[in-house]
């Protein structure tokens, strides 16, 4: 997975935790103004969404300087949520356009496609190279898979030699072994 695919990812996760946090914190406030409308006080939830210079009132005390409390205090939270939702994702936006740029620019179809509209190369050349591009890919990959598969081998072997199953003899004719079968 490239990189600019992880941070597209994270971009969105930070969109929709940002958007769920906005939708909670919505919700908790309406529950407490219909609360606070149905005469009922709920004075844990209250207590989170007092208005700092409301501090004189009791909140024993029923009127509508709670209700607008809550609302200061809500729009106040919805505020902190979109700046720290927003900072986040511009953070991650400008990373991702870095990297973004980064790997256009060696991609190798890309620019073989810019020299195409530029008629530097004809479209004959164009699909020779595109097809050379695909297939160095495809070896690229084939190397890594038979790297890997050879670092398996000599970890198991290593592990065998270790647990003193087999000696270091042994150990020296499987080690040239899978060489040559993965060379």
């Amino acid at each position: 997975m490239k990189v600019s695919q992880i941070l597209m990812i994270i971009m969105l996760t930070v969109i929709g935790i940002t958007i769920l946090f906005f939708i909670k914190n919505e919700n908790r406030a309406k529950s407490i103004i219909e609360d606070l409308k149905n005469g009922q006080i709920p004075i844990n939830d209250l207590r989170d969404y007092k208005d700092e210079k409301d501090l004189g009132v009791s909140p024993f005390a029923f009127g509508a300087n709670h209700i607008l409390s809550v609302e200061i205090v809500r729009k106040e939270k919805n505020n902190k949520i979109l700046q720290r939702g927003g900072g986040f994702f511009v953070v991650i936006l400008v990373v991702f356009m870095l990297v973004r740029s980064n790997e256009n620019k060696k991609d190798p179809t890309k620019n073989l496609e810019k020299l195409r509209q530029k008629n530097i190369i004809s479209e004959s050349e164009y699909q020779a190279k595109i097809q050379y591009a695909k297939n160095l890919g495809l070896e690229k990959r084939a190397k890594q898979i038979k790297e890997r598969e050879i670092k398996k081998l000599v970890s198991e072997l290593d592990s065998l030699k270790a647990k003193g199953i087999i000696s270091e003899d042994e150990y020296q004719q499987k080690l040239i072994k899978v060489r040559e079968k993965t060379a």
